[in-house]
């Protein structure tokens, strides 16, 4: 099956906006870029929601289903 692109294009003047907002409400520890800490957060949060879709659906095995979703290579 061939790999699906997802990309979200924020748009110049709302850049600072949006990133500014992610790492106050997220976190950001200040270290590396807020870009970098926004799509660490991004796929932490389409990780967790597999999971708990899963999870909810009743797929039998909680743990697998996490640790499968883990192994998940986003870029």
């Amino acid at each position: 099956m061939a790999d699906t692109k997802l990309t979200i294009t924020v748009p110049g003047v709302h850049r600072d906006r949006v990133l500014n907002a992610i790492a106050a409400e997220k976190g950001y520890p200040g270290t590396g870029t807020k870009v970098a800490f926004a799509k660490t957060w991004i796929i932490g949060e389409i990780r967790r929601v597999v999971a708990r879709h899963e999870v909810e659906a009743k797929t039998p095995d909680e743990q697998k289903i996490k640790n499968d979703v883990d192994l998940i290579s986003f870029t």
